[in-house]
């Protein structure tokens, strides 16, 4: 059976004849790659790093993932292959919150991870029975099923990075703006650590990324991973959280094993904002003690923060720009509140009648989707790509930057980039 698989992207962020150096391979059908084995030809279609014309694919069953801001497309995507008799399964973290919206544009859809049902779709296709409307609800993978995906499958040097990997899966947090819980389950869930350094030792390419959403917070396991990939002698970046910054000695342990970064979610400098969206875990008075644990340990912090809170003070713009300089951060990510379907956020923002619209190509985290309560929706727009501007002008890198470290010429790249990004964006 010849299987496409294909992840959309929506206009603006296509490709643009260049290599793309902040986009991540599609993991998830690496993975239905994986799975559908030597007995089935896979063929991987990313617009994101690749010209795409739906009518040029040749398939027996065409798999498409889609996130919010790429539903659109991969529903126009999905109409089109299946006029020409091409049969559909749509899955990924939009699918799997809005099921029977997904399902006006596909044979079939598949809600959560695919390890646990991908399978089943397969043997239903080669047996003849056809797709069933529905596969996999509400389970969740045994994490020593996860194989190695199909990397081969990947655009030769179309990514920065194009290698990533996942130890854990699962957020116990639950904050309201997030779907990781809702997709993922509330607890952590882990791969053994065996399983993960041998996907390591397959991986050409000394640099890698962890795609977990917090890889640090199981401590023993955490300590265990970090001893165990030391030797490869990898490099490689994260997401944690600042509770990570409490255990100073497993910060030094994946220093020595290859970390050179991590993202941590700070979301806000608000404690009324953290308390609202259930970030407990988030305490803004100890960031910058956090900041300086994870310097010491020699790993450069990139901060996440949110803007359009209801609890938002009117300085949080200016506040938030003086601690990202003062920490200080090597890289910034700012983005607009953005209620996804499926999080508690979009339930009571919608009950609320605070959602503007359901264009879910806006849904992209820069885009005002809802109606703020104490900011102007064109305001708030303009402030974060401010921020954008400031954090990414030549003097706030210059005066952030760690000079003369070993993090110095990657945590230089990424700031370039961004500001290529950012000028060539909205300029």
């Amino acid at each position: 059976m010849k299987i496409a698989l294909i992840a959309p992207c929506k206009e603006g962020q296509r490709w643009k004849r260049r290599r793309s150096r902040f986009v991540w391979p599609p993991s998830g059908l690496l993975i239905l790659g994986s799975l559908a084995g030597d007995s089935h030809a896979c063929r991987l279609f990313d617009e994101g790093v690749e010209d795409f014309n739906p009518a040029s694919v040749e398939a027996d069953l065409a798999a498409i993932s889609i996130l919010t801001a790429n539903a659109p497309r991969g529903y126009e995507i999905a109409d089109r292959l299946r006029a020409r008799g091409i049969p559909v399964i749509i899955g990924g973290i939009h699918a799997s919150a809005l099921p029977e919206e997904a399902g006006k544009h596909a044979d079939s859809v598949f809600i959560g991870e695919a390890e646990c049902g991908f399978r089943d779709v397969l043997e239903d296709m080669s047996g003849g029975r056809g797709l069933k409307p529905l596969y996999n609800p509400g389970r969740f993978c045994d994490p020593a099923d996860i194989p190695i995906p199909r990397r081969d499958l990947l655009k030769p040097k179309a990514y920065g990075i194009p290698s990533t990997i996942m130890a854990t899966r699962g957020c116990p947090y639950n904050c309201s703006f997030c779907s990781t819980t809702k997709f993922m389950g509330n607890r952590y869930r882990q791969r053994p650590v065996g399983h993960v350094v041998e996907e390591l030792k397959s991986i050409g390419n000394r640099w890698f990324i962890f795609l977990d959403d917090n890889l640090l917070a199981a401590k023993g396991y955490a300590h265990d991973l970090m001893s165990a990939i030391a030797p490869l002698g990898k490099r490689w970046v994260a997401q944690t959280s600042m509770n990570a910054a409490r255990d100073t000695d497993l910060l030094k342990l994946a220093s020595k094993a290859g970390c050179m970064g991590m993202l941590i979610g700070f979301e806000s400098l608000s404690e009324e904002n953290l308390g609202d969206v259930r970030k407990g875990v988030n305490t803004a008075s100890k960031f910058a003690d956090a900041v300086r644990a994870f310097h010491e340990a020699g790993i450069f912090v990139q901060g996440s923060f949110i803007f359009g809170f209801d609890g938002d003070p009117p300085d949080i713009f200016s506040r938030t720009l003086e601690f990202v300089n003062s920490a200080p951060l090597e890289g910034a990510n700012y983005s607009v509140l953005t209620p996804l379907p499926g999080t508690d956020l979009f339930k009571r923002l919608e009950s609320e009648g605070r959602i503007k619209e359901k264009d879910w190509s806006k849904f992209d985290k820069l885009n005002v989707c809802f109606k703020p309560k104490n900011i102007s929706p064109g305001d708030l727009m303009d402030s974060v790509k401010l921020m954008y501007r400031r954090t990414y002008s030549l003097s706030s890198i210059i005066r952030r930057l760690p000079w003369f470290r070993r993090q110095t010429p990657m945590a230089l790249l990424f700031n370039l980039g961004y500001r290529r990004a950012v000028r060539k964006g909205w300029d």
